[in-house]
């Protein structure tokens, strides 16, 4: 029976603990509705509490919008909260330049944290099921990613803001609509899903087809088979590469790494550490190129001071023995640090600063205080539970949300409006607890 299997994938892959909020994405489709309609014949054995997440991408007009009124009122009818937010989707990809798969899956994530920061849900769970899963796999494979990619989703994800579960990615869209007739619950049918706009329609309709009636007419089964396996490597190797990472690490300076220790290691092994720490970086590995990524094991074997461009004027470059991630053309500014948050006293004349820290109950919000001095700011010491808290110059790419606003900002945006100037950016100290700025 579906529900005792996803069940036991929920118990198996820790996604859901007993008496946690859980935020359920739910299109209005068949997926989400069976999705939706199972976690809820769980929730009361095991104590869980549920609330709707739904985004309207505004892409079919008065069709979206009843999608969105059908999805809350199926919220309503069971007792359920329902968080409904409009997004311009297509406007948005177009103004970043992404698809509009990629568009939607990133104001999804974004939207999804907040109003999980906002409840208290431990996860997002989304209904992919196992044939998302082979149209992932494939759709990664023809653009040539590595072994990580041919792993396909996860049960679960955890990312800076957000954790995503899934707890039908074991099931059969079959036994999904099985459930759902014999339940006799309606459901969307979004005219988008046979488009040929979007590559994964493309996959379900043409690729897929033209693989089971040529190659093997059990290709999905062996796709998930493969997945499965990937993923339990690709475990270990993720494992052991974060302690090649740790090992790599110049403990002068916490975003160096040590061409020499760099340089011992197998190929496979050197691509998947520079890889790591681009990301911890912030480097957008969307932008890094198999001919990028080669290029920069090269620098590691190479002897002397060189550098590898990455993207836009972000560059990875050896000094004094170790690589380091700059802009070019723009000091990198002081080396970063790594603070104590308990009780101390630090003086940093690279910086110019002379650091008090101090514990106290309660603290203030302080929002437009620029040029205020002494500068302070206040952090709560459960956000800091497993990760550094880390003074650095600011970095291409970095994002912080302003007091008082939703979503994110360029931090070169701030620079620009206050009309700092570009040599001078490198010097102001950015208070970064783990990949997420807190402080400028």
């Amino acid at each position: 029976m579906i529900l005792s299997r996803v069940e036991r994938t929920i118990q198996t892959y820790r996604l859901i603990e007993p008496g946690q909020t859980i935020l359920v994405g739910v299109s209005g489709g068949l997926d989400s509705i069976a999705l939706l309609h199972l976690l809820h014949g769980l929730s009361r054995r095991h104590h869980w509490h549920l609330a709707l997440f739904h985004l309207d991408h505004q892409l079919r007009g008065v069709a979206s919008t009843a999608d969105a009124d059908f999805v809350e009122a199926s919220g309503w009818r069971l007792g359920l909260p329902v968080y409904r937010f409009r997004q311009p989707i297509r406007s948005l990809a177009r103004s970043h330049g992404v698809s509009l798969e990629m568009a939607a899956r990133i104001v999804r994530r974004q939207l999804a944290a907040e109003v999980c920061e906002r409840i208290g849900a431990a996860a997002v769970a989304w209904g992919h099921h196992a044939d998302d899963q082979v149209e992932t796999v494939l759709m990664r494979l023809a653009r040539g990613t590595g072994l990580e990619g041919l792993g396909g989703m996860s049960h679960r994800e955890v990312f800076p803001r957000l954790t995503v579960i899934r707890p039908l990615l074991d099931e059969r869209p079959g036994d999904l609509e099985t459930f759902v007739r014999t339940h006799r619950l309606a459901w969307r049918e979004d005219a988008s899903n046979q488009s040929d706009e979007f590559a994964r329609n493309r996959v379900r309709r043409e690729v897929l087809p033209v693989l089971e009636s040529s190659l093997n007419p059990q290709v999905r089964e062996a796709i998930v088979r493969m997945s499965v396996l990937v993923r339990d490597e690709w475990s270990l190797l993720a494992e052991r590469t974060g302690k090649l990472l740790a090992a790599c690490r110049d403990p002068r300076s916490p975003g160096g790494l040590l061409q020499s220790s760099l340089s011992r290691l197998h190929v496979a092994d050197c691509r998947r550490v520079l890889r790591r720490w681009l990301q911890e970086e912030s480097v957008d590995l969307t932008h890094i190129s198999f001919a990028t990524m080669n290029r920069l094991v090269g620098l590691v074997r190479a002897s002397g001071s060189s550098e590898v461009p990455l993207y836009d004027l972000l560059r990875v470059a050896v000094q004094g023995g170790r690589l380091v991630v700059i802009t070019a053309g723009v000091s990198s500014g002081p080396d970063p640090v790594v603070l104590d948050p308990g009780p101390s006293r630090m003086e940093l004349p690279e910086w110019g600063l002379s650091l008090t820290a101090s514990i106290g109950s309660g603290y203030q919000v302080r929002a437009q205080e620029v040029g205020h001095y002494p500068a302070a700011v206040d952090l709560s010491l459960s956000s800091l539970s497993g990760r550094s808290l880390l003074l650095r110059p600011w970095r291409p790419g970095d994002r912080y949300q302003p007091l008082g606003l939703k979503g994110s900002v360029k931090l070169q945006d701030l620079f620009v409006n206050a009309r700092v100037e570009k040599r001078r950016r490198c010097r102001i100290p950015v208070l970064a607890v783990g990949d997420q700025i807190a402080w400028v």
